[in-house]
């Protein structure tokens, strides 16, 4: 029978969170935890560390030109243009064929911009296949 009290006075220990500091709240939140930690810290985390559509979006990928190089050919085809690194392996609708592989795994910008015929069109298809940042 002793067992049992005993068990009892742990249930509300469980049940309120056994001394979380956060309330209990219907309403969801994404929390962000504070991942910096100094010796003998604990992560705090508060209902105002929530993660913005906003600050999402400035998470990018970034390579290196040793990465871009890496993919230098037709079948695995990764070029830069303007700083951003683009994989254009799966694009097969180009207009003068293969030639939009001339410049895998290389800053293709200047090969891109002087190529009379990219005008706002051809820039239009870049995002489509960006796939982050040169570093």
């Amino acid at each position: 029978m002793q067992k049992y009290y005993a068990s009892l006075l742990l249930i509300p220990l469980f049940t309120f969170g056994a001394g979380c500091n956060e309330s209990i709240t219907d309403e969801p939140t994404n929390h962000v935890p504070d991942t910096t930690m100094d010796e003998g810290s604990a992560i705090n985390v508060t209902a105002d560390d929530k993660v913005t559509e906003e600050a999402t979006m400035e998470i990018t990928t970034s390579y290196t030109i040793e990465d871009v190089a890496a993919h230098n050919i037709k079948e695995d085809c990764w070029f830069v243009i303007d700083g951003k690194v683009y994989d254009v392996t799966d694009y097969d609708n180009h207009p003068d064929g293969d030639s939009a592989f001339d410049g895998c795994g290389l800053d293709a910008t200047e090969m891109f911009n002087n190529v009379s015929k990219h005008g706002d069109k051809a820039r239009g298809f870049l995002p489509n296949f960006e796939i982050g940042a040169l570093k």
